[in-house]
């Protein structure tokens, strides 16, 4: 009984150090602004906050505009709070209804289903995986979507110049303008029928890559063969330069060329990183529409520093969306409900974060039995904390309590601690919590990013000591 008057108080008391800082928030930027601000007339519809989410995305900024600021104040004005909480929603989760999808074409063999399956981060055999192995043509388009992100798909398209798809006909058989992207898929070189269709790609201005596959069995075999005078960068270098030949040959203009191992997701190893897996997804990445951006990022794994960075870079995108969303629980007439609300979707947020940079409970899991070590441990380790999000609502409100708790120690509460702030009702309470909720998700997010990398760190770490030890 004790122990929860004192859990009851000590929420209380980091609800009133929120408040008194975004009252100071907001007092001091009236005086910066002044206060003769209007709200523009119209209202902002979902195009202008995916807009504006794409421009923070680009420039990096997570700061409010003050047209952004006079739009969120037209909707509350004209349709009410719960019209502006809901198409701020809508916003932050479109990206998961933004299709982008990817037509993969290649000789039978060439292994196709093998980079569809790592690319979707899926093991063959596993449900919804291409099926590996089978030496059978492919008579139909087939789809394979990403397990847990439907909106990312590739297509395992049919060869052109077959009995049923002949080149007459192909680009319409195969519903040519569906696709974001097409990637040429070999394990040596390039037909004559495939070399045609690079070239209506390319005549059509669409975004098409080279992928040479199998690249791990051709150091393998020229290791074997040539143990004395091995070099497997020489060795790519020739693999890379007679594909280009070939390309330029015919008279193809693109030819940025991607050397993979297929069994990348299965293995993950040191010496996979000299193959172009984590390029080829950065250049998808720099490549995509920036309507489809955010989608592609959110849907790859987070395999790199780079594609971590972009990761983190996007998820900062959305935390002045999430704030706003979350603030708006302090209109609830409720005492304590809107800090509630705020905790709720502050959790829900990070959990976001830790998937996405893969320190969730079952990436962990995953990443503990690779390492043949348990879970605690590989925590424990890598020194993961935010898991207790998963451990249950009283346990994840405990973690935040916890940060706001730092937060009251630091510079910016001790400041506003020195004065003495009025209570002034649930709007002020509203919008005062809006920058600490911001500030309380950065930190977070930091600590997220802090963790992913210590864990990738300890990855490594075990991945050369486990080469070692096989050699």
């Amino acid at each position: 009984m004790l122990s929860l008057l004192f859990e009851y108080f000590f929420q209380g008391l980091v609800l009133c150090i929120l408040l008194a800082l975004g009252y100071l928030y907001l007092t001091r930027k009236e005086e910066k602004h002044g206060n003769n601000r209007r709200t523009q007339s119209g209202l902002a519809t979902d195009s202008d906050f995916e807009e504006d989410q794409i421009n923070d995305l680009e420039t990096d900024k997570n700061a409010w505009t003050e047209d952004q600021t006079k739009r969120c104040e037209a909707i509350a004005k004209e349709s009410g709070i719960h019209a502006l909480q809901e198409m701020i929603h809508c916003n932050l989760n479109k990206w998961q209804n933004i299709n982008v999808i990817f037509a993969v074409i290649g000789e039978t063999g060439a292994g196709k289903s093998s980079f569809i399956n790592a690319m979707l981060r899926q093991k063959a055999g596993e449900k919804g995986s291409a099926r590996v192995g089978c030496t059978q043509t492919t008579l139909k388009r087939n789809e394979y979507q990403h397990p847990k992100h439907k909106s990312l798909s590739f297509w395992d398209l049919p060869g052109v110049g077959t009995s049923k798809f002949p080149k007459d006909t192909y680009l319409v058989d195969i519903r040519f303008k569906m696709y974001d992207f097409f990637i040429m898929v070999t394990s040596g070189s390039f037909t004559e029928n495939e070399l045609w269709l690079i070239k209506e790609i390319e005549k059509r201005g669409r975004k098409f890559y080279f992928v040479r596959t199998k690249i791990d069995l051709d150091i393998l075999n020229d290791s074997t063969i040539n143990p004395d005078d091995h070099d497997s960068k020489k060795l790519q270098g020739e693999i890379r330069d007679s594909i280009h030949t070939q390309l330029s040959k015919d008279g193809v203009s693109n030819k940025i060329i991607f050397l993979i191992d297929n069994n990348w997701n299965a293995r993950r190893s040191i010496p996979c990183e000299s193959y172009d897996f984590e390029i080829l997804m950065e250049r998808l990445i720099a490549d995509v529409p920036k309507l489809k951006r955010q989608t592609l990022i959110f849907s790859l794994s987070a395999i790199s520093l780079n594609l971590m960075n972009e990761k983190v870079k996007a998820l900062k995108s959305r935390i002045k969306y999430v704030a706003l969303a979350a603030s708006m629980g302090s209109l609830v007439p409720i005492p304590g409900a809107g800090f509630s609300c705020e905790i709720g979707a502050i959790i829900h947020e990070v959990q976001l974060y830790k998937e996405q940079l893969q320190t969730d409970e079952r990436s962990m899991k995953t990443l503990a039995e690779k390492m043949n070590i348990n879970l605690n441990e590989l925590c424990q380790n890598t020194n993961v904390k935010t898991h207790a999000i998963y451990a249950g609502a009283s346990a994840s409100q405990r973690l935040v309590i916890a940060l706001c708790a730092e937060l009251a120690t630091s510079e910016a509460a001790e400041s506003v601690l020195k004065g003495v702030v009025p209570i002034l009702g649930n709007v002020i309470s509203a919008m005062a919590s809006i920058p600490i909720c911001a500030f309380t998700l950065q930190k977070l997010l930091k600590r997220c990013e802090e963790e992913a990398m210590r864990v990738q760190n300890e990855f490594e770490k075990w991945s050369v000591t486990a080469a070692d030890t096989s050699e």
